[in-house]
Parts: structure tokens; C-alpha cells; sequence
């Protein structure tokens, strides 16, 4: 599959239409996913064939509606699709639809774009493996033996197998990166409030990001430009982001080869504190979003999702106002270090664990501070790495229209499909 941008213009010269490349979407839903698990639900084919006719007459006319005009897309199953699943990865929600689309499948809606269906993740958001207990488990569509990542896993695995080509996803410490860097395509947080987040099922309001899952830089743009963030062909200089954590040698020697001539020193800044911090907002949050139906019905909850909420409900307030407080420290040390550059750094510091695997606890550490401070972060897939599991490279600042820009620099292609 061509990435979005190749299809519209495709479209555009009638050399294919929307009503093709949906059939050769779903095509594909029905050849691979059962095998690895993105989708929990596909929208009636009536409904999307009619969507996808009134594209193809927008374009027979020239009057499309957007630069996306036509190109279906997916949501991760905490995002509303009107008539939909609605869960969250919550076996106690399984039943429940939405009313109405959330404002960002709205806007796209509105340019045009085609909402395929809901993609699997991990129970709440809160776990990096996409191993449901009530969904699913989620393989990576480059080795099925391995995870692709979470919580966004579906949403990776979807693109990364040629399901859809875009996709969306919610990141509270790196849960779009980290599934992109597994499954070896692009994955986008942009700055805080740059996607609504207005019909998310919340993990953390002040860490949720919704970002996007794509083939392409030049894909992360035309998507984030239908919500007004701007575009750049220039970016600030490179800095190599030095993070104490050890690299898998794959990453590591991939990592070496990037070309940057300055280095900023973070290896004794204490990002598993951090990290501690962020996963206990995340339950105590949790523990308050998800109150109700953890009341009704225990059940639908996993063993492990219920210790993580038991944990939060008995820790003392003062661990919580510690935990505001190294947050805040983690958001002025990044604005600062960030004045007038950009950070470059692996997405994760490991390949993609097997499947049953434990990964390690530091995993997120070097996704995770680019959410406290609310910054952008873009993970593609890293050049010339040598490894039989994609690798990501992350790049970090201040503005999302330099990050991409620095992103594209080094990946201006297009992600190479798994090979199913």
C-alpha cells in the first residue's frame, strides 16, 4: 500500500479511486487480522462503500474537501466513532457505543476522511504490550511472535500491515511512539492540545495526547494540518539526547550511526523516578474515570488492571503531590534544554520484546518527558538500522513543524510494509 499522500494523488489523476483503495483496505482486514488482532470492529461495508462513492464524485468533479479527501483511517478503541465500540480496552465497557464521534473524527470526518473502525489496545492505556485479556492479544505484523507495542498497538500493527493507512492513537508516556518504533512506522505527539481530545476516554488529563499512526512524514503533516497545526521545511540543529538507559545492541549501533555534531547529557537525571510518577497519575486518574463501572462490574476488569487501581485508592496524598511535583521539574528541565534545538534519541531502548516476554521497567523512559512537558515527539523508523525488528528514532523540541521537518530530513520515505 502507497502511503495517504500517494493515494490522493492518484486520485487526483484517476489513476485509482477512494471506493478501490477502501476495497483494498478491507481486503486486507479480511487476508491478515485475523491472524494479528488490530481490529476489534469494522464498520458495515455498505456504509463505508457509500462514503468512499461520494469521494470518488468530489474528485470526478475536482472538488475535494481536503488534501484527504477519500483516505480511510481508524481510531484506538478509547476514541468515539459514532455508532461504535466504545471500550477503552475495558471488558466491563465491551457493550458500550458511542453516541457521537469525538471532535477529532469530526474534523476529520468533515475533510472527508473515512472512519474505518476501532482498533485493539491495552486494557485502559495503561501497559505496553496490547496483550487484552478481553480483546485479545495484538501481534506484530513484522514477527507475529513479538508484541507490537502499546497501548496503541492496534493502531501501529493496523498501518504497519497495510490495513489502513492512518490511524489514531493516545500517548500518555509514549504510547504512539513506542508502538510506531516496534512496528516501523511513523508515529506522532504532537504538543498538548494540538489534536481534542473531547470524546477520549481519559487515562490521564494531563498527560492524554491523541497522535498519529502513518506510513510517512509527509502523511503526520497532511493530518495534523487539518487541525491547524503549521508546516516548516527548516529546522533547528540536532542534538543527540544522551539517556541512561542501555541499548539493545541493535538499537545502540543504529543510534551510533546518526550524524550529530552536539550531545546534551541527561544520564543522571533520574527518569525511572519519572517514570514512577507518571504511572501513579495515570492509576489514580484511572482509579477516578473508571470508578463506576469498576463498582458494577469488578469483573470486567483484569487481576492486574484492578492492583494497579488497588494501589493507587491506598497511597497516601503526599506520594501524589510528589509525584505533580517531579512532573513539573521533568517540563522546565526539557523547555529548557530544548531552547533552540531539537533532541534526537532511540524511541525505545529495546527491539520489540516476544510475545509472554517482561520488557524492561525503563522502556518509556525516553518517550515519557516529552509528554510531561507537552511537547512534540515523532518516532520514525531509524536509517540504515540493521535488525530484523524495525528500531525507532525519536526527535524532540519545542514546535511541531520543526520536528516533523528534522524527522523528514532523516526519513523522507515512505515505511516498507510488513512482510505478511
Amino acid at each position: 500500500m502507497a502511503d495517504a499522500s500517494a493515494s490522493v494523488q492518484a486520485f487526483t489523476h484517476r489513476e485509482t479511486t477512494p471506493t478501490e483503495l477502501l476495497g483494498a483496505c478491507l481486503d486486507r482486514i479480511d487476508q491478515f487480522d485475523k491472524a494479528i488482532n488490530a481490529f476489534n470492529f469494522v464498520r458495515p461495508r455498505e456504509a463505508l462503500t457509500t462514503e468512499a462513492v461520494r469521494a470518488d464524485e468530489r474528485y470526478a468533479r475536482g472538488k475535494p474537501l481536503s488534501p484527504l479527501d477519500g483516505i480511510p483511517f481508524a481510531v484506538k478503541a478509547n476514541i468515539a466513532i459514532r455508532g461504535c465500540p466504545w471500550h477503552a480496552g475495558i471488558g466491563a465497557l465491551s457493550t458500550q457505543a458511542a453516541n457521537d464521534d469525538a471532535r477529532a473524527v469530526a474534523m476529520l470526518r468533515s475533510a472527508g476522511m473515512i472512519p474505518l473502525g476501532i482498533l485493539n489496545m491495552h486494557e485502559a492505556a495503561l501497559g505496553i504490550t496490547t496483550d487484552n485479556p478481553h480483546f485479545g492479544r495484538t501481534r506484530n505484523p513484522h514477527n507475529l511472535a513479538h508484541i507490537p507495542g502499546g497501548s496503541s498497538g492496534g493502531s501501529a500493527a493496523a498501518v504497519a500491515a497495510g490495513m489502513v493507512p492512518i490511524a489514531l492513537g493516545t500517548d500518555d508516556m509514549g504510547s504512539v511512539r513506542l508502538p510506531s518504533a516496534f512496528c516501523g512506522i511513523v508515529g506522532y505527539k504532537p504538543g498538548y492540545g494540538t489534536i481534542p481530545v473531547e470524546g477520549l476516554i481519559e487515562l490521564s488529563a494531563r498527560l492524554d495526547h491523541i497522535g498519529v499512526h502513518a506510513l510517512s512524514v509527509r502523511d503526520v503533516d497532511a493530518v495534523v494540518a487539518l487541525f491547524g497545526e503549521e508546516a516548516s521545511n527548516s529546522a533547528p540543529p540536532c542534538t543527540k539526547w544522551q539517556i541512561g538507559s542501555s541499548l539493545a545492541a541493535a538499537v545502540g549501533s543504529a543510534f551510533e550511526r546518526i550524524d550529530c555534531v552536539d550531545s546534551l547529557d541527561w544520564r543522571q537525571v533520574n527518569l525511572s523516578a519519572w517514570r514512577r510518577a507518571g504511572l501513579l497519575l495515570c492509576e489514580r486518574d484511572a482509579l477516578q474515570t473508571f470508578a463506576g463501572p469498576l463498582r458494577e462490574s469488578p469483573q470486567g476488569f483484569s487481576d492486574e488492571f484492578r492492583a494497579m487501581l488497588d494501589w493507587a485508592r491506598e497511597a497516601p496524598d503526599e506520594k501524589f503531590v510528589r509525584a505533580e511535583a517531579l512532573i513539573d521539574e521533568a517540563s522546565a528541565q526539557l523547555r529548557r534544554d530544548f531552547a533552540g534545538r531539537l533532541l534526537l534519541s532511540p524511541t525505545a531502548p529495546i527491539l520489540a520484546p516476544r510475545v509472554g516476554e517482561e520488557a524492561p521497567d525503563d522502556t518509556p523512559n525516553m518517550t515519557l518527558p516529552a509528554n510531561f512537558a507537552g511537547v512534540p515527539s515523532i518516532s520514525i523508523p531509524m536509517p540504515n538500522a540493521e535488525s530484523e525488528l524495525p528500531v525507532g528514532l525519536q526527535v524532540t523540541g519545542l514546535r511541531g513543524a520543526e520536528v516533523r521537518a528534522c524527522a523528514a530530513s532523516f526519513f523522507p520515505d515512505t515505511a516498507a510494509l510488513a512482510p505478511l
